[in-house]
């Protein structure tokens, strides 16, 4: 079986909950359009949209691996099904649902493109220290007596696109030392994700102890999703929280993941909600407002709704918009390019 290329960081099946009726089509309000003469709303098929070519497919030993998309799919995608459907249809849940939707819900909030710039600017400040850790362990394992390069090492940490040299000095007295390279790009994303969805992960055990809550919203009110769809909000101000922020899941942040037009799933790590209860009027537009400004590049309905125009201008830039084109386009040509001779056995080498 080939690789699978067209990688959907927002599930099929879980955009079709906000299909128009009797279609497998949706709304579709774009933040960023070439001209003014672009409709602002447009019907999409739902397998068109929330997908990049080979946005998770990487390189190990000059071989392409598509591991991370069947991983999202046998790991998250088919387990919540059930669990979504019980979720929209106000069917009992129990304690195995909730883990369950616990975890899809976590892979969903890392999958996004969005996440993976907000992990490129994270890496950019702190790639020293990532560098600095991956020696530290490479000399440990040599001081305990094996061979360079090592034979054993940690399969996470396999992910990451560092290149690890043993140099020996160019005469008696010169030392020899160990020296790391790395490129911050999609391999340090597939490590963050792979590193966190772990069950001994403070983040994903902060995520299993959230109080999980479904929330209706109130009649004449419907909430659209978008291409960052897990939206972690401080609830004091209504700021999007993102990765680097300290406290980024506290007592005052809410995660806000709609699952419907009229059902949302909010998380706490303190009880204040009901298990199951009706929004009303302003909670019911602090969550829409914190799913559309979470939102990336789409936002999804399944209606023209005039609140998302409202609340989110789109951006006219031609220019702009036909980088950002390019940039994707040539996204996975110049990882390979770039990155991937980082990645694989020979990362670990001796000089002469």
């Amino acid at each position: 079986m080939g690789v699978s290329r067209d990688n959907h960081f927002v599930p099929q099946m879980y955009l079709r909950n906000w299909c128009i009726s009797g279609k497998e089509k949706l709304f579709v309000y774009r933040l960023l359009v070439p001209n003014e003469n672009m409709p602002v709303w447009t019907e999409c098929s739902v397998k068109n949209t929330g997908f990049l070519k080979n946005l998770y497919v990487r390189v190990e030993d000059d071989q392409e691996l598509d591991d991370f998309e069947t991983g999202f799919n046998e790991l998250f995608e088919a387990p919540a099904k059930s669990a979504l459907d019980k979720a929209i249809s106000g069917s009992r849940m129990t304690p195995n649902d909730w883990s369950i939707l616990s975890d899809f819900i976590l892979a969903q909030f890392l999958r996004t493109p969005s996440f993976f710039f907000g992990v490129q600017e994270w890496g950019v400040k702190n790639i020293e220290s990532i560098l600095q850790l991956q020696l530290d362990q490479v000399a440990e394992i040599i001081n305990d007596g094996q061979p360079f390069p090592p034979t054993k090492r940690n399969q996470d940490a396999m992910l990451l696109p560092i290149k690890i040299e043993l140099i020996h000095g160019t005469n008696k007295e010169s030392q020899t030392e160990l020296q790391a390279s790395t490129v911050v790009g999609k391999n340090l994303w597939l490590y963050a994700i792979k590193t966190m969805t772990a069950p001994d992960s403070p983040v994903f055990q902060l995520f299993h102890k959230m109080k999980w809550k479904i929330v209706t919203a109130p009649e004449g009110i419907t909430w659209p999703t978008c291409d960052n769809p897990v939206a972690i909000v401080n609830v004091n101000t209504g700021d999007i929280c993102t990765i680097g922020q300290r406290g980024l899941l506290g007592n005052d942040r809410i995660v806000v993941f709609p699952i419907s037009p009229r059902k949302a799933i909010i998380g706490t790590q303190i009880h204040v909600f009901d298990h199951h209860f009706t929004a009303d009027l302003d909670f019911s537009m602090r969550i829409k407002r914190a799913i559309i400004n979470n939102s990336f590049m789409f936002i999804y309905s399944d209606h023209d709704d005039d609140d998302v125009i409202k609340m989110k201008k789109r951006i006219v830039d031609q220019s702009e918009y036909f980088r950002i084109q390019t940039e994707f386009s040539e996204w996975y040509s110049k990882y390979k390019t770039k990155e991937a001779q980082f990645l694989g056995k020979k990362r670990i080498a001796t000089s002469p």
